[in-house]
């Protein structure tokens, strides 16, 4: 009878534990998860409070005409305005500045570095990146052109944008 009296205590401990375990998660999980799948149901109310900040491409069109002509024709055209420029809703407002957001980037240097910067965190070279995608590695590049560092044409500076045009980047 001995031994009886231990593996009654162990299930006791057990059952406890498990008590314990059900509480902290009935206390730490909202009640509404799992509502939508695994989600937390209230949480589209906190979303759909925030302010709009992405309006989309089309409503750029009525105030830059001739860059979305240009965009609209190349290969970006998939690629929305604000994925370069940010969000546009504030933008889009008539009584904000009217100038063109310019391409959002970490660096903190001039804007043609910055566009460097944005343009390479889709077109780097990357391994996992299906082989038809246009990649490149900067240096290379340039060689491709007979651009080098010994090169009249080469400047320290050069980046993206001195080739090609941000609106329409295939040249």
């Amino acid at each position: 009878m001995k031994n009886v009296r231990h593996i009654i205590r162990l299930f006791v401990v057990l059952a406890i534990g498990g008590a314990i375990l059900l509480a902290v998660r009935n206390a730490l999980i909202p009640p509404t998860f799992g509502q939508y799948g695994s989600y937390v149901g209230s949480s589209l109310e906190v979303i759909r409070n925030k302010p709009v900040q992405y309006v989309g491409s089309e409503r750029c069109k009525d105030c830059h005409k001739n860059e979305f002509r240009k965009w609209a024709r190349k290969a970006h055209a998939t690629v929305s305005c604000e994925v370069c420029h940010g969000p546009g809703a504030e933008h889009s407002v008539e009584e904000v500045d009217p100038r063109p957001l310019p391409p959002r980037s970490k660096s903190s240097g001039k804007m043609a570095e910055q566009a460097h910067d944005l343009c390479m965190s889709c077109h780097a070279k990357a391994p996992g990146r299906v082989h038809d995608f246009p990649q490149i590695r900067s240096r290379p590049h340039l060689a491709e052109f007979k651009i080098t560092e010994q090169s009249d044409d080469f400047e320290e500076s050069m980046r993206c944008l001195t080739c090609h045009p941000g609106h329409s980047p295939i040249k």
